[in-house]
C-alpha cells in the first residue's frame, strides 16, 4: 500500500520526524527525501495520499510557473536563467536565493550566459568594434567583442534592460 493518513505522518510531541519518516511505505518515503518533509506532509494532510499523484502535481507546479509559454512579454532571457537556477536550487532542496549563487559565481569572474545571445549582446560586440582607428589582430578583434556581449549579459542579470534598446 502506497497511501498514508495524515495523522500517521503527523509527528507526535516527543516524536522525530526522522522516525515518522522511516515507517512511511517506500514511495512516499522516497517522495519525502526528494521534496522534503513539509511538502509531502502538505499533500497528505489535504488528503492527497498517492505518491505517483504527489509527484505530479509538484512537477506540475514547479514546471508550470517556468514553462516559456507561460513567461510574459517583458520577461528577459537574464530573468529566465535566474529562474531556472532558483529552480535546480529548490529542487536540490538548497534554501538559497539564486541571484546569491550568481552573485558568487559573478564575484569568482564568471557569469551566466544564455546559448544564445540577446539583442544587447549582439549590439555591444558590434558597437566594440566600429569607428576603431588602432590596429589590432583578427584575435584581439575577437577577444573585444566576446568581452563586450559577456559584460553585457553580466549586467542584463542586474539591471533590466532599457525598453528601447
Amino acid at each position: 500500500m502506497n497511501a498514508i493518513s495524515p495523522g500517521a505522518m503527523n509527528p507526535g510531541p516527543d516524536e522525530v520526524p526522522i522516525d515518522v519518516v522511516d515507517r512511511l511505505p517506500r514511495k512516499l518515503r522516497a517522495l519525502v527525501h526528494e521534496f522534503g518533509y513539509s511538502v509531502i506532509y502538505g499533500f497528505v494532510a489535504m488528503g492527497v495520499t498517492n505518491p505517483a499523484t504527489i509527484r505530479h502535481l509538484i512537477m506540475t507546479v514547479m514546471r508550470g510557473a517556468r514553462e516559456p509559454g507561460n513567461a510574459r512579454a517583458e520577461t528577459t532571457q537574464a530573468a529566465r536563467a535566474v529562474n531556472a537556477v532558483g529552480t535546480v536550487l529548490w529542487q536540490m532542496g538548497i534554501a538559497m536565493p539564486p541571484l546569491r549563487l550568481i552573485r558568487a559565481l559573478c564575484d569568482a569572474g564568471y557569469t551566466l550566459v544564455a546559448k544564445s545571445p540577446t539583442k544587447n549582446m549582439v549590439a555591444a560586440s558590434m558597437a566594440t568594434v566600429s569607428n576603431y582607428n588602432v590596429t589590432v589582430t583578427k584575435e584581439e578583434k575577437h577577444f573585444r567583442r566576446l568581452q563586450a556581449a559577456l559584460a553585457v549579459a553580466d549586467r542584463d542579470l542586474w539591471e533590466p534592460p532599457d525598453v528601447d534598446r
